[in-house]
């Protein structure tokens, strides 16, 4: 799928969501692009020195964010992405994605000012795996 839209050689990391591979890093950028599987999520997360973004090119993906809740806390933002919508979050954001459709979804690193983005710049909550879509209300839902 990732090569359908130009990206050839590739390396994939398998996740239970699916599988990612890196496209491209230069210093405080990086690309990659993730073919994501419907009724599956990615872990709860954040990144200390880098905002992502995500932009979806085919599928429907639901980016849940906990921006100042802790460990327990409620979610408080979610954003329904279709093809062509982009949802950024921000450096030490906890967030997941839950794959609503298959599809394809290019995600861009932003490292904070003066840093270099750094793979092992996650701290996970909780694992990747099917969706709990009762984890998320989706009433807080928003279609940015």
């Amino acid at each position: 799928m990732c090569k359908e839209i130009g990206i050839q050689r590739m390396e994939w990391e398998y996740k239970v969501w699916g599988r990612v591979a890196h496209v491209f890093t230069s210093g405080g950028v990086a690309v990659d692009c993730l073919e994501v599987k419907a009724g599956y999520q990615c872990s709860r997360h954040h990144h200390a020195d880098k905002s992502n973004t995500f932009l979806v090119v085919s599928g429907t993906l639901l980016v849940v964010k906990w921006p100042d809740s802790g460990v327990n806390g409620t979610p408080t933002t979610g954003t329904r992405l279709t093809p062509g919508q982009t949802c950024t979050v921000e450096t030490n954001v906890d967030h997941k994605f839950l794959v609503i459709e298959s599809g394809v979804v290019i995600e861009y690193y932003t490292a904070t000012e003066g840093e270099l983005v750094r793979a092992d710049d996650i701290v996970r909550i909780d694992k990747g795996d099917k969706s709990q879509n009762h984890e998320w209300d989706v009433t807080n839902e928003r279609t940015d």
